[in-house]
């Protein structure tokens, strides 16, 4: 008895784990508690989550820093996830492991001259700051991600070179790069020599306006003449209302804007003053839009239906698809509207589309089309309708000896060529005619625009191929085979074959043709193979040596499922069933049964479709 109270009366342990989710799961720090079972602790956790924040990790919010916890029958573990803070770092938020260079790159021009003595002008410089933004991970410090290094202008102003009375430079201008992050400062040199040959010709001046965002192209210029060593004067007040008319925006005045210039007294040199401008200009796309631009200047569907007709119930459903297409504009902010120029806006591309750049008309038994198949990237109006329309091939007349019409349950058409749905096949099978026979296995078309006679012959009651289903030629006659592709989502409508195949009385067909290409083709188009009774399963088919009948072999394929098929295929044979049994409903058991395969019908129907919606 004093052995199981000691039992009972053993201390219980509740351990408390702070896992680290962001690292494997790895346990940061735990603290444990003892107590009887059954016994209330509450647990005061502020210090370690002080620390543990200190530290950068984040603490669950809906966790309280305080828990109430019984102890259980056995020992307790509490694992509580805790992960890692992120932290931003840009320019105005630096820490000691990542300073202000981290993010922020000052690149600069610096201009020196030297050769005019007391003259000489004071170095010029101007600077290009590139920033960026960073997001770390508070507890390894360690970056997370960044942002590409952006400024407000990636090119450096261009410098006309002072003009000074008495001295000649060795540059008119410099300077104006446009340059990369990763750059270094860029100097240049400029040297110059006293004028030994003052001129008293006139002399000319030069003013450039130049585009700052378009890596200081030159928008205009204007050619200046005066009295040597006299103040140039000209008001460029009009070029500028005119430019700003155009978008641009004054940056430097590199003309007056720090005084009078003068022209100078060389014939060999021509000051040239720069004024630098600039277009206050977005690029708008669909990944930066603008509230002020409409969304239609830059993306756009082009919806197109491909319409059927003429082919009775085997015309083909409607085939619409979407292409969607993007471009980039330009919005000026100081003309407040889309401006043009010879890059913007760009050509329209497609960036989404789910269909071919050419979409295949489909073959229909029976019938030829008007088109072959549809080019699609030469659409470019929305709601483009292109017509597809079907004609009636021609027909095999069957006629005897005498001439006289055979009588067919339906009429016998010319097949259509498999891969070009607008021809007819050159070479036509003759259909089989129970109790005739015919002297062609095959015919080659000279011209489709007309019906076919062929010639039967009747087949005597007495002879062997009037009670026999298998033929077997004494003869070496050229044999035909053919492999057909059917859709089973379509009661087996043929969407291809292999043609005519043709060779000697036990040849294998198998060498002749594999179904491996065109099941890749179909494969591509969604569809799935159900059966192949031509090469599946590595089969080996041979000519089988029979004049009278055509050997044909069927590949079925489906977009559907496997149960989907199932059910169909159920739904196939009940309908068989109830076929064969028609002419006996006036049996009662029968006719009950005929009452219970409509209800499994029905029922296969709801399931098929149900699956369908699944799928």
């Amino acid at each position: 008895m004093i052995n199981l109270l000691n039992i009972f009366s053993k201390k219980r342990k509740i351990i408390i784990n702070f896992v680290d989710s962001d690292n494997k799961n790895q346990i940061i720090t735990n603290k444990g508690f003892f107590g009887k079972k059954g016994k209330q602790i509450n647990i005061d956790l502020g210090s370690i989550i002080d620390e543990l924040q200190s530290h950068g990790y984040q603490i669950p919010s809906n966790f309280g820093r305080k828990m109430a916890l019984t102890f259980g029958k056995k020992d307790n573990i509490v694992n509580i996830n805790v992960s890692h803070q992120k932290k931003i770092i840009d320019v105005n938020h630096i820490t000691k492991n990542f300073p202000l260079n981290q993010v922020k790159r000052t690149i600069k021009q610096i201009v020196h001259y030297s050769g005019a003595g007391s003259r000489t002008p004071i170095d010029n410089v101007n600077s290009v700051e590139f920033c960026r933004t960073l997001e770390i991970d508070a507890v390894t410090k360690e970056i997370v991600s960044k942002t590409a290094w952006v400024s407000n202008t990636d090119t450096f102003l261009k410098i006309g070179v002072p003009t000074l009375p008495g001295y000649i430079p060795d540059k008119t201008t410099i300077g104006g790069k446009k340059i990369v992050p990763d750059d270094g400062n860029q100097k240049y040199f400029v040297k110059y020599k006293l004028n030994e040959h003052p001129s008293t010709n006139k002399q000319a001046a030069i003013i450039q306006y130049v585009n700052l965002t378009a890596n200081n192209a030159i928008i205009k210029t204007t050619k200046l003449e005066g009295e040597p060593n006299f103040p140039i004067n000209y008001d460029i007040n009009n070029d500028l209302n005119d430019l700003i008319a155009r978008g641009f925006k004054l940056v430097d005045n590199g003309f007056n804007g720090k005084g009078i210039q003068f022209f100078g007294n060389n014939d060999s040199y021509v000051p040239v003053f720069i004024v630098t401008l600039k277009r206050d200009e977005i690029i708008v796309d669909s990944a930066h839009p603008y509230q002020k631009v409409d969304p239609e200047e830059y993306q756009k569907e082009i919806t197109f239906t491909i319409k059927f007709s003429g082919a009775g119930k085997q015309t083909p459903e409607n085939i619409i698809k979407t292409r969607h297409l993007q471009r980039k504009v330009l919005f000026s902010l100081v003309l407040d509207k889309i401006v043009e120029n010879n890059t913007y806006p760009t050509e329209w591309k497609t960036v989404k589309k789910d269909f071919p750049d050419k979409i295949q008309v489909p073959v229909v038994k029976g019938y030829h089309s008007n088109l072959s198949q549809i080019e699609t990237e030469n659409i470019t109006n929305s709601k483009s309708e292109i017509k597809v329309s079907y004609i009636r091939n021609n027909k095999i007349v069957p006629i005897d000896e005498n001439g006289e019409l055979i009588p067919t349950k339906e009429a016998l058409y010319l097949a259509t060529d498999p891969d070009d749905p607008t021809k007819l096949c050159t070479k036509q099978i003759i259909p089989q005619i129970p109790g005739y026979k015919s002297n062609y296995k095959i015919i080659t078309l000279s011209n489709s625009n007309k019906d076919i006679k062929v010639i039967y012959q009747k087949i005597a009651a007495d002879s062997k191929e009037s009670q026999s289903d298998v033929y077997t030629a004494s003869s070496t006659n050229d044999q035909i085979a053919i492999v057909n592709f059917i859709d089973l989502d379509h009661e087996g409508k043929q969407i291809t074959s292999s043609g005519p195949l043709i060779g000697k009385p036990n040849e294998s067909i198998t060498d002749l043709y594999s179904t491996s290409i065109p099941i890749a083709g179909l494969e591509k188009a969604g569809y799935h193979v159900i059966f192949n009774n031509f090469d599946g399963n590595n089969k080996i088919q041979k000519f089988d040596g029979n004049d009278l009948t055509t050997q044909v072999f069927t590949v079925g394929v489906s977009k559907n499922s496997e149960q989907n098929m199932q059910l169909q295929q159920l739904k196939s044979s009940v309908n068989e069933l109830i076929g064969q049994n028609s002419n006996n409903l006036s049996n009662p058991v029968v006719a009950n049964l005929m009452n219970v395969l409509k209800s499994l019908i029905d029922l296969i129907s709801i399931l098929n479709k149900d699956n369908k919606n699944k799928n």
